[in-house]
């Protein structure tokens, strides 16, 4: 018994990892953007890596998240308005102007377009007007929220809180999706049965799969709970069904937000709300011991500029700082310059895209659009020369800030070793 036990924790462990790309397609391809073009994400994440689990990626969306326009200005939305009608006319578009969408955005998900009084078109989230405030200059502010005895507030991004289903099971993020899925109460994602009901007792398709996919039980008493319904099986096993599909989670998930049951089986897909926008051109794939990152079209690694806080006196070791969109709009694109960009090509965006979602756009001296991935610059690496290299990662070197808007590579790399403030770069493959 234990060496089945083992064996079934050892292939749940290699479908987790397996390389290659995501196979999520299917679960994910028809599923609405949680943002359009033209509307951003922005959040402060605080998280380490490091010998910490892989459950920390799940972590990366913590803080408070919001939305915003094109340029990171927090949106807001209006406690007098109605479902689809603006109250906000006249004077007070001085101070809360409008989220007007732009001529090429397109209605997704819980975002619509709405027809003002004055014949203007403006963005609404859930059918509440949405707008920004004059005040707010940069990315990061906020000053309206709680605006007028807290009749304004800020348009913030909670999954979790647009459900709340039996036995704890709500929406959260998923990495591996890159998108909003549905989650048991230890934040795991759960995966819904499309095959047939009459043999949901004999479905796997290796020996060792019935042991991998998990019903998600439900009480003998339960009753429906929304899109929520208990459901008898043939062979008398009660369990949770949502929108009529039976639920289960996966061994082979080792980390919150992993989602690689699909893999393993395409009878079993993730519950998918929605998905993050993403530019064209650009995928996610897999990589084992690494888990989700992204890749061109091409599939050739794409790389973003990090900072270092420490590196051990053996310097085999060393301590990134925490990943923050702030520190990584801070770098922008001075962190790679001159005979950098001789190796470390910009991943360039076409005339015609739009920010959007967690993406942003760099412009560069000489007109090039570059992608930014959660305010990093990206880029792809002249040495990598087939799909799947990643040969620029960790990658380091210690700079110094010449206050003239560019880094500068410091020689002289031994005298500068576990001195605090020392600034460092270092390359690291780009991440959702």
């Amino acid at each position: 018994m234990f060496s089945h036990f083992l064996a079934v924790r050892l292939t749940a462990i290699l479908l987790a990892m397996m390389p290659g790309p995501m196979t999520i397609a299917a679960a994910a391809a028809e599923m609405p953007a949680i943002t359009p073009a033209g509307v951003t994400l922005q959040y402060a994440s605080r998280r380490s890596r490091g010998s910490e689990s892989q459950r920390v990626f799940f972590d990366r969306y913590s803080g408070d998240v919001y939305f915003g326009d094109a340029e990171g200005l927090a949106y807001y939305t209006f406690s007098n308005d109605t479902h689809g009608v603006s109250s906000c006319v006249g004077d007070c578009t001085k101070s809360w102007i409008p989220a007007t969408p732009t001529l090429a955005a397109k209605a997704t998900g819980h975002w619509s377009v709405i027809q003002r009084t004055d014949g203007k078109q403006q963005w609404a989230y859930r059918g509440k007007p949405v707008y920004r405030y004059a005040s707010d200059s940069k990315i990061g502010e906020t000053a309206g929220d709680g605006a007028e005895d807290k009749k304004w507030n800020l348009l913030r991004f909670a999954p979790s809180e647009e459900l709340t289903g039996p036995d704890g099971i709500t929406f959260e993020q998923s990495i591996d999706v890159d998108g909003i899925v549905l989650v048991n109460k230890r934040k795991y994602t759960l995966y819904e049965y499309i095959g047939d009901l009459k043999a949901v007792g004999n479905t796997c398709a290796g020996a060792a799969c019935k042991d991998l996919f998990h019903p998600i039980s439900a009480p003998a008493l339960a009753r429906a709970h929304g899109a929520f319904a208990p459901i008898t099986r043939p062979d008398g096993v009660t369990q949770w069904a949502y929108n009529g599909k039976l639920l289960f989670s996966y061994e082979g998930d080792l980390y919150a937000g992993a989602a690689r049951g699909e893999a393993a089986d395409p009878r079993w897909r993730p519950v998918v709300q929605s998905v993050h926008y993403r530019p064209s051109g650009l995928q996610l794939t897999q990589t084992p011991n690494l888990g989700p990152h992204w890749v061109t079209q091409q599939g050739m690694t794409i790389y973003r500029r990090e900072t270092l806080v420490h590196i051990a006196a053996d310097r085999n070791s060393f301590r990134p700082e925490l990943e923050s969109a702030a520190v990584g709009r801070d770098i922008g694109t001075r962190g790679c310059v001159d005979e950098c960009l001789k190796q470390f090509l910009p991943v360039v965006a076409s005339p015609d895209a739009s920010p959007g979602g967690l993406w942003s756009i760099y412009r560069l001296s000489d007109g090039t659009r570059q992608w930014a991935y959660k305010g990093y610059a990206l880029y792809t690496y002249v040495g990598d020369k087939a799909p799947g290299d990643m040969t620029a990662n960790d990658q380091l070197e210690w700079a110094i800030d010449d206050r003239s808007g560019r880094y500068e590579k410091v020689r002289q790399i031994s005298a500068l070793v576990n001195i605090p403030g020392v600034p460092a770069f270092y390359w690291r493959y780009a991440e959702p």
